[in-house]
């Protein structure tokens, strides 16, 4: 990670726990003998905006086991709350006191850097205009590509003013996307990316089918550095593949914003 803007520090946080309920495990769940989320560690730390990587887990003692693998690939990790997911992430800020926050998710192993390069440069370029910038505000890019840049001052007041018993702190995104005082603006994916209604995520058994059958496809090619173009185009001479999670609930979906009214949205 060679972070060119020296005036900011920027970090990536990546919520992971061992506790999914419809997929018990799924961060360490292993496809060609190696974690789910060491798969996504290894991406995100080849970064050229982002300073540093933060595991935040719980204090469980079943994620013992994420606290080892972030010991392993030498990144920091926070432990908090299991639920009030807003105060782990606010709490991490405040202990490793980085100004601006890339924002992702453990069930996402094919999270683009090139994607997530351009965002964080345009967030930089545009403080004062934009409080929050992501790219799932309105999903137009695979599931999987989410990502969610802001200050983490902008956090830190905001978890001030949501009540402990608010059953959503178990969220973070909401937060910002329904707050009518924040500047928001989402990224729009271009027209070679635009393919919402393919998963990349990992939440149920048929997803880790199939990007299972995605990392080794591209182990049977021995391409280890591949982006979503790379996974766009096998996926699309084999949509059988598709096909396999694309039924799947989506519990997410009733997070989203359901218009997108005042907000800005934008291709890079």
């Amino acid at each position: 990670m060679k972070h060119k803007n020296k005036q900011k520090k920027v970090f990536a946080t990546i919520q992971a726990r061992m506790g999914s309920t419809r997929l018990p495990g799924k961060v360490l769940k292993k496809i060609n003998g190696i974690p789910l989320l060491e798969y996504q560690i290894k991406r995100i730390k080849k970064s050229k905006t982002i300073d540093n990587v933060i595991i935040a887990t719980t204090k469980k003692k079943e994620d013992d086991k994420i606290i080892n693998l972030a010991k392993k690939l030498n990144v920091l990790y926070f432990r908090g709350s299991n639920k009030d997911v807003l105060k782990r992430i606010t709490d991490a800020t405040k202990k490793f006191k980085f100004d601006i926050n890339v924002e992702l998710i453990s069930d996402s192993p094919f999270s683009d850097i090139k994607i997530i390069d351009k965002m964080v440069k345009f967030f930089i370029k545009n403080i004062g205009k934009y409080d929050y910038v992501s790219n799932g505000i309105k999903m137009t890019y695979p599931s999987g590509m989410e990502a969610c840049i802001y200050e983490s001052k902008t956090l830190i007041n905001i978890e001030k003013k949501i009540k402990k018993n608010n059953k959503m702190r178990e969220h973070v995104e909401c937060h910002f996307t329904k707050n009518k005082k924040l500047k928001k603006c989402n990224i729009s994916a271009p027209k070679k990316y635009h393919y919402p209604n393919i998963f990349l995520e990992v939440d149920t058994p048929k997803d880790l089918i199939m990007v299972s059958k995605i990392f080794k496809y591209f182990k049977k090619i021995k391409k280890t550095n591949f982006y979503l173009s790379d996974i766009l185009i096998f996926l699309k001479k084999n949509k059988d593949i598709i096909e396999i999670n694309k039924k799947v609930p989506r519990s997410w979906r009733r997070l989203k914003v359901s218009t997108m009214k005042n907000i800005k949205s934008i291709t890079l």
